[in-house]
């Protein structure tokens, strides 16, 4: 470090001022410098100034747009909302109608693939919503549909319970029949009650409303002995058990024909289904005589029961067409089966069912057999009275139906005992009493007899002057001689 002395020195020399001089020149121009930027530097800071207001003012503008910016966006906003609840109640409507639709119970399946196709529509809905294109025209296009398709669903469930109301009155009205099948009203297109001097042929119901009274065995010998007289018998088996055709046909025969569908319940439920079914179909032949006397028989079976059933609740149901209970009139009148058969024995079940107004409805005669105790005898009267002698039956069921006889069967002799007698004046005075006038009482009495019973030889020739055939011919000459002269046969003696 120098000492103050030498700093004189320093500062003294000639080099020293000039570098004083020249310092001081530089503070001159320094100074001439400052001032001219100075002057530089206010007018650019006043022009920044000035831009600085100038951004300022833009600035507030700008606060403003904004400003007016979050109000427009808030008011979308809110538009966004009200069209979100519009679009939720759209939604909330198809539901409803895709639950009421789910609930019609007969229409499940239809309503099912509906719901299938409104969910694709829903789908496509949202798609369209979140693209903003046709969400109004859409929307009240989907909910017009809705409302169609909500208003035929209603006129649907309307005539459904319509139906429901119908048959509950159907059934009401069945109920108070209290069985009485013949005192209801016949429908329309009953088929028309052709006469005897038209069809030239006699159809006998045998019935009695008491069973055990030997209507089967009546009904057979009747029938064997009029077609060896050389008539064409038609046997028409409607007693639930099927007990005539049992006495005809072999069991592998009944079986067969069962299997085949060619029995009398078999033609009921074809025939009520459709009324031009032809009864030559179900009939069987089962003996040809050789003076041209034959048997056919249409058989049954103790399923006849159950289409018996069937056919009772589809009439008082009203169900069909046709009524039920002149199936067998329609059948029997035609004029092919008037053409084949002489005479047509029905032997009818022991209780007035739809089976047993079929058969009344189409026969000419009614032959009644009883025996001569007191409860079979009771079921005569009752027959005569309430179901024979009702105006009602009369009027709905047949009003040509007559009665051609009553006849005591499995008496003890051919002559009547004094118990009998007295049984069978009884009878007669009873059945006058119901009826309001005189009722035939046959004069030819059916003994016990084996043979009458034992029908598997019914159809084989017999001796002439056996008992049974002696019996049944002198019934049948008392039968003959009640029926038109065109229905009868030339040749009237055994062969």
């Amino acid at each position: 470090m120098l000492p103050i002395a030498d700093w004189n020195e320093v500062f003294n020399s000639n080099w020293a001022k000039s570098v004083v001089a020249i310092l001081g020149s530089i503070g001159a121009v320094g100074t001439a410098v400052w001032w001219v930027l100075s002057r530089f530097y206010r007018d650019r800071f006043k022009n920044l100034a000035q831009q600085a207001k100038s951004h300022r003012s833009q600035l507030a503008d700008a606060q403003k747009t904004a400003q007016a910016g979050h109000q427009s966006l808030a008011l979308l906003q809110q538009s966004h909302k009200q069209q979100s609840r519009e679009i939720a109640v759209g939604h909330a409507k198809i539901e409803r109608a895709l639950l009421l639709l789910s609930q019609a119970k007969d229409k499940e399946v239809r309503y099912l693939q509906e719901g299938q196709r409104l969910l694709m529509q829903r789908n496509q809905l949202r798609v369209e919503l979140v693209h903003h294109k046709g969400l109004s025209d859409t929307l009240v296009s989907q909910v017009t549909d809705r409302d169609g398709q909500l208003q035929t669903v209603r006129s649907e469930l309307d005539e459904r319970r319509r139906e429901l109301d119908r048959g509950e009155r159907r059934i009401r009205r069945a109920i108070q029949l209290d069985g009485f099948l013949w005192t209801a009203k016949a429908l329309q297109r009953v088929p028309r009650f052709r006469p005897q001097s038209e069809r030239r042929q006699a159809i006998i119901s045998v019935v009695n409303l008491k069973g055990g009274v030997g209507k089967t065995t009546v009904a057979a010998n009747l029938g064997a002995t009029f077609a060896r007289r050389g008539y064409r018998v038609l046997f028409v088996d409607l007693d639930l058990q099927g007990s005539l055709t049992d006495l005809l046909l072999p069991l592998d025969k009944i079986k067969m024909l069962h299997a085949n569908g060619s029995l009398a319940q078999h033609f009921f439920d074809a025939a009520s289904v459709a009324p031009t079914t032809k009864l030559g179909g179900f009939v069987q032949s089962v003996c040809r005589f050789p003076d041209g006397g034959s048997v056919d028989l249409l058989g049954a079976s103790d399923n006849l029961g159950y289409t018996e059933l069937t056919l009772t609740l589809r009439w008082l149901l009203k169900q069909g067409k046709s009524d039920n209970r002149f199936l067998l009139r329609r059948a029997l009148h035609r004029p092919a089966i008037a053409k084949k058969y002489d005479i047509v024995i029905v032997d009818c079940p022991p209780f007035v069912n739809i089976s047993c107004i079929n058969a009344l409805a189409a026969s000419d005669h009614v032959v009644v057999p009883v025996t001569l105790d007191s409860r079979a005898m009771e079921r005569v009267p009752v027959l005569l009275k309430r179901v024979l002698g009702s105006e009602k039956f009369r009027k709905s069921i047949n009003c040509d139906l007559k009665i051609l006889g009553i006849v005591a069967n499995r008496t003890y002799r051919e002559k009547l005992t004094l118990a009998e007698t007295e049984a069978w004046s009884q009878l007669g005075t009873r059945c006058r009493d119901a009826a309001g006038e005189d009722v035939r009482r046959f004069e030819t009495t059916i003994p016990i007899s084996n043979e009458a019973r034992d029908c598997n030889d019914l159809l084989e020739d017999k001796p002439p002057n056996s008992k049974a055939t002696l019996t049944f011919a002198a019934l049948a000459d008392e039968i003959e001689q009640e029926l038109p002269r065109e229905c009868r046969r030339p040749a009237t003696t055994l062969s």
